[in-house]
């Protein structure tokens, strides 16, 4: 009897301790009964965690549908979580149908622990310095071809759409080595496969991204409740609708590449997927069976396409922006751009050290990275029982770290709210680091930081660079007042329109010249 007491009191404590950790423990100050209102979710979320921290910004934590969310709202915090990825804390299963090409198959962004190593290792070479080097033609191509429709257009009412198309374009050739125009053919129906594939992925991310921002309780219905029980089961399963016309057309693909260089590996190009196919063929601590490799490959593609295209055109799209809201910076950097790279010889010898030569323009996208960062928000899920900030985290907790928060609300950093990117140049004119002013979270932190950064900040400042050697001036057609923020995963601006002033002869020839 007593043995049976004693196990019976310890069968309670443990039940009333998981029930306590499950429905009831907050570890941090939050409110308690947490509900969505109208509008952005994550203006409520930095509207909670500046109510209820204290003066040191601690964690704010909040309950709803019976899990656990901490809100972390410092540079220091949010990169001490994401130094302990992937052991410690994972990416929350949902993103994955909005990356992955192949269902079950998890590329490099949504992929976890060994699986996540085992790829990174193939795919690290693809992003070395020289190879990314080896993309510039490219990126230069399409970036003149988006401003010879600018300079056609005069005036472009949607910005941002014609900025994605030229991502898309670029990530086309120097991911999969497939010549694209979506720049040119945006406007007619076509049966381009590369065009299909990159509509296709577009369409189903945005879908993907309307679903997962509709409210944290959403995602925890559709995943805990039977399909019959959640009304809006349908709109998950969007998400998976374009999945046969993707898969077909990526499958071809890597089958067509594959078959390709295990022939003949001379044949290989700078972009990612020709890069891997030859790093899993080569002699590695990783054996990769046909099928495992296929799939990965194949899964990736969507992964490169949908982070290497919206990204990068959302962060071109504010600062275009900013420095028409700002003429005396378009103007100087402008001039910067050409004394650098105005000849044309100059141009067609476009190297690493041209592009670091170009500090204002270099200033301005960090200053734009830091107000309006790609990632305005990012979920974790705790792997295990966690101590953090001397608090327990039971395993399951979901922490959200507020990325724009810690970047815009940071009372070490004059006038946070304003654009200047003079804060990022030191007395001499360089460029300081970001230790210097406010760490930048756009590519992320830790061992899982965006391998694709260097590819990406030089798409970046190639895109820029085009424009401000074309066009002497560019103005905003909207009042800046009337560009709003609008919060998807990336925080993009709408409406967004320009009228490019077109080139004059004299100036294009002291260009050539």
């Amino acid at each position: 009897r007593v043995t049976a007491l004693t196990i019976g009191t310890a069968a309670a404590w443990y039940a009333a301790k998981n029930i306590y950790y499950w429905f009831v423990y907050q570890p941090f100050e939050g409110p308690r009964s947490a509900k969505f209102g109208k509008g952005s979710k994550r203006q409520h979320l930095e509207r909670w965690f500046k109510e209820y921290t204290d003066a040191s910004f601690s964690p704010v934590s909040f309950r709803m549908m019976g899990t656990l969310f901490v809100m972390v709202g410092t540079v220091n915090d949010i990169q001490e979580i994401l130094k302990q990825r992937p052991a410690t804390f994972g990416r929350q299963p949902a993103f994955a149908p909005a990356f992955d090409s192949t269902p079950g198959a998890p590329g490099l962004f949504t992929a976890e622990g060994k699986e996540w190593g085992k790829q990174h290792r193939a795919y690290a070479p693809s992003f070395n310095a020289k190879n990314v080097l080896g993309m510039l033609p490219v990126m230069q191509e399409r970036c003149e071809a988006l401003a010879n429709k600018f300079e056609e257009m005069g005036t472009v009412e949607d910005a941002i759409t014609f900025l994605k198309y030229a991502t898309s374009d670029i990530i086309s050739e120097a991911a999969l080595g497939i010549k694209s125009r979506y720049i040119e053919n945006a406007d007619e129906k076509t049966d381009d496969e590369i065009i299909i594939l990159a509509q296709s992925l577009r369409h189903r991310w945005e879908h993907s991204m309307r679903f997962l921002l509709r409210s944290y309780s959403m995602y925890l219905i559709v995943k805990y409740l039977p399909r019959w029980f959640s009304s809006q089961w349908a709109k998950a399963r969007q998400l998976f609708e374009n999945n046969d016309v993707i898969n077909n057309i990526t499958d071809k693909m890597v089958a067509e590449r594959l078959t390709t260089l295990e022939t003949d590996p001379s044949k290989a190009s700078h972009c990612l997927l020709d890069q891997a196919v030859l790093t899993m063929g080569g002699e590695s601590e990783d054996r990769w069976t046909s099928r495992r490799k296929k799939q990965v490959l194949q899964s990736n593609i969507g992964t490169f396409f949908t982070a290497g295209s919206e990204t990068s055109a959302m962060t071109v799209g504010w600062c275009l922006f900013f420095l028409a809201s700002h003429p005396h910076w378009l103007l100087k950097a402008r001039s910067q751009v050409l004394s650098v790279v105005g000849k044309e010889e100059d141009w067609a010898e476009l190297s690493a050290d041209k592009l670091q030569a170009l500090t204002l323009l270099r200033a301005c996208v960090k200053e734009s990275m830091r107000l309006r960062p790609v990632s305005a928000l990012f979920d974790v899920v705790a792997l295990r029982s966690v101590q953090f900030k001397g608090k327990t985290l039971p395993r399951g907790t979901m922490l959200v770290l507020l990325q724009h928060l810690a970047t815009n609300d940071n009372s070490r950093l004059p006038q946070h709210h304003l654009w200047l990117p003079e804060r990022w140049l030191d007395e001499c004119g360089a460029v300081r680091s970001d230790d210097e002013v406010v760490t930048n979270l756009v590519f992320g932190s830790g061992p899982r930081m965006c391998p694709g950064r260097r590819m990406a900040e030089f798409e970046i400042l190639v895109m820029l660079a085009t424009l401000l050697r074309r066009f002497p001036a560019f103005h905003l057609i909207q009042d800046p007042a009337d560009v709003k923020a609008i919060d998807a995963i990336s925080i993009f601006p709408r409406p967004l329109g320009f009228r490019f002033e077109k080139p004059t002869k004299a100036a294009l020839a002291s260009n050539a010249s």
